[in-house]
């Protein structure tokens, strides 16, 4: 089974996978002065300052350790070297499978990956992918469907950590609920099926919608503003 690629990839993709077994064969050879970051955290440029890039560095900033932040343009070629460090932290499994495949020393420190969506457009075989998380220290996930559904492909339950997403009960109070505002956090993706939300929009003409979303300012990817859809102004 694969997850959207051609057989030609798909066997370019298991040849990665050879080169992960291989790596973690290899002995750890890190001169511990060469380690210059307790957590190296990678994520695509295209998530720059959106929620991937506010999670990582939320993250760092609880820590209180001597963080690195690596942008990635693709995926599966790192922007620069990926720096020696006790801990990698991938936003996306996609440079973290890269990242395995070329990077020996990746696996002398721990290997964390959050774990969104099931994306099947990145061009990984899903048996190697499963390979590979099956290797790293924890998976994160954001709700209990998610983990059922890692764990139905395969992915060994205890690599998985369920983390749920709370609100501080003195800022936000609790109220009715029915009559008020209903908010949705979201960038512009098209798997977010737009046109299915401007429809409802319409359909619930009588009820206030407020959108929560990146502008210009808030990201280097123009394509996740809303206002480059060219249904924008409808909506």
């Amino acid at each position: 089974m694969y997850w959207g690629v051609s057989d030609g990839k798909a066997k370019a993709m298991s040849e990665n996978t050879d080169l992960i077994m291989d790596n973690r064969r290899q002995e750890s050879n890190t001169d511990p002065r060469l380690i210059s970051y307790d957590i190296v955290f990678v994520i695509n440029s295209n998530s720059k300052g959106w929620i991937l890039d506010k999670i990582c560095n939320v993250i760092a900033k609880e820590s209180g350790l001597h963080c690195y932040f690596l942008y990635t343009e693709l995926n599966n070629k790192m922007t620069m070297p990926v720096p020696r460090a006790r801990a990698y932290f991938f936003s996306h499994f996609a440079p973290m499978f890269f990242a395995m495949a070329k990077y020996s020393y990746i696996h002398d420190g721990g290997i964390y990956v959050w774990f969104t969506h099931l994306d099947r457009n990145k061009g990984i075989q899903i048996k190697d992918l499963i390979f590979a998380l099956n290797q790293i220290d924890c998976v994160f996930t954001t709700n209990s469907s998610l983990q059922r559904a890692l764990e139905s492909y395969g992915i060994e339950g205890e690599r998985i950590e369920t983390v749920l997403g709370a609100a501080d009960p003195e800022l936000f109070l609790p109220h009715d609920r029915g009559s008020g505002v209903v908010g949705i956090v979201s960038a512009f993706y098209e798997r977010k099926q737009p046109d299915l939300m401007l429809a409802l929009f319409e359909r619930m003409s009588e009820t206030q919608f407020m959108l929560v979303a990146p502008g210009f300012e808030h990201t280097a990817n123009e394509g996740l503003v809303w206002r480059n859809w060219s249904k924008f102004d409808r909506l």
